[in-house]
């Protein structure tokens, strides 16, 4: 209703305004022409009332969520009422002293409104992009982090790859193409988990000892390279014994026990082992 008012009006006001007066910026505003006043006028009375019936609302619905939610919803209420105060109250004032009184109320509306005006629209629309841009810097770390623990299972991977070409959905790539891998990297990696843990399945019968979790890092690397070097002759020589067991049930255990491992193994690699993945793998079509 009141923006509905407030339209009909503004177009009447401008309707019966002289077209030499029109067009005119509130901060080069003619106080000597009733109609240019009351244009201003109705325009931010109704903006007093719409940014303050706004912020109440923002305000309110933030005190009754429990989410983030709150947060942005506060701010763009504080923004609101930034522009109401600074800008269109103020604006209000002046231009109802012009029309009323022949006077200005609040000297120097036309300057330093403005700017209030450009911080209150700053304020708000940063509560209302606030959950996006949190969901966005949250999906960039974890991207992130997703790349770098891809990377870091390389060494073992490409080790297991090797010996067991079975193990590999996807072809091997050189370190330098596969820097340049940015989407679908959840999948990638997620993928080369599974493969990583598949060929340590498939390496365990041919550990001379037994593997437990007491067992430091370095030396089931060393371990890892011997049951390598004994695969090869296709002979087991010990019952299953399991590589990098986790300590706790759940997949990020499992990829840290993965993870100390390939970089143990990255560290202790033998000078003589260089691994040919040439017919790893089938042709890679869906992740390109």
């Amino acid at each position: 209703m009141f923006a509905l008012l407030a339209n009909v009006g503004l177009v009447v006001i401008v309707t019966t305004t002289a077209p030499g007066a029109r067009g005119y910026s509130y901060e080069n505003v003619d106080a000597s022409r009733p109609g240019v006043a009351a244009f201003y006028l109705v325009g931010n009375a109704y903006m007093v009332y719409a940014t303050l019936r706004g912020g109440q609302l923002a305000w309110v619905a933030g005190g009754q969520t429990e989410s983030r939610a709150r947060l942005s919803l506060r701010v763009a209420a504080a923004g609101l009422l930034t522009c109401c105060l600074g800008t269109h109250l103020p604006r209000t004032i002046t231009t109802s002293g012009w029309l009323l009184l022949g006077r200005t109320l609040l000297p120097g509306t036309p300057v330093w409104t403005t700017p209030l005006l450009a911080i209150g629209i700053g304020i708000f629309f940063m509560g209302v992009g606030y959950p996006g841009a949190r969901t966005a810097i949250i999906k960039a770390r974890l991207w992130l982090e997703t790349r770098h623990r891809y990377r870091q299972l390389r060494p073992l991977w490409q080790a297991l790859c090797e010996r067991f070409p079975s193990i590999a959905l996807f072809p091997c790539e050189k370190p330098i193409r596969e820097a340049f891998h940015l989407r679908h990297m959840r999948l990638r990696y997620y993928r080369r988990v599974i493969e990583c843990r598949d060929g340590l399945v498939c390496l365990s019968p041919y550990v001379t000892e037994p593997i437990n979790s007491t067992i430091p890092t370095e030396r089931q690397a060393s371990l890892f390279y011997d049951a390598l070097q004994r695969s090869a002759n296709g002979v087991p020589v010990s019952s299953v014994s399991t590589i990098a067991a986790p300590q706790t049930a759940g997949m990020e255990a499992d990829t840290q026990e993965l993870l100390s491992l390939s970089r143990a193994i990255d560290r202790h690699r033998p000078h003589q082992y260089r691994p040919d993945l040439t017919n790893v793998g089938q042709p890679d079509r869906d992740l390109r």
